[in-house]
């Protein structure tokens, strides 16, 4: 039986963040067709402009979330990279406090 690779999905909030970038190059190109073809581009300037305002808060979100994914993985990472005898004996909760940054506050 042949060995299947996985295909890697690409989460939902990155297709949506991909979107918006693609929608914000349309505008753009819209506006410089409607710029060149001596339309009035005001309405859709001021439609870019908010687009971007919301381009920067998915983009927040995004690197936001990222960065929050990312944070929970270290721990894990550092354990597996660990020999195995100084796995069995670090206290895994003792690592992801340290990582993650969290203050011992039992005394």
């Amino acid at each position: 039986m042949a060995s299947r690779k996985k295909k890697k999905r690409t989460c939902f909030s990155k297709k949506l963040l991909i979107a918006d970038y693609a929608i914000l190059l349309g505008l753009i190109i819209a506006f410089f067709v409607a710029m060149n073809g001596s339309l009035d581009t005001n309405s859709l300037a001021i439609v870019i402009g908010a687009w971007i305002a919301q381009l920067a808060i998915s983009s927040g979100f995004y690197y936001w979330k990222a960065k929050s994914e990312n944070l929970l993985k270290m721990p894990i990472e550092l354990l597996e990279d660990l020999p195995k005898d100084m796995r069995e004996k670090a206290d895994p909760n003792q690592i992801i406090a340290s990582v993650i940054g969290m203050k011992d506050t039992a005394h």
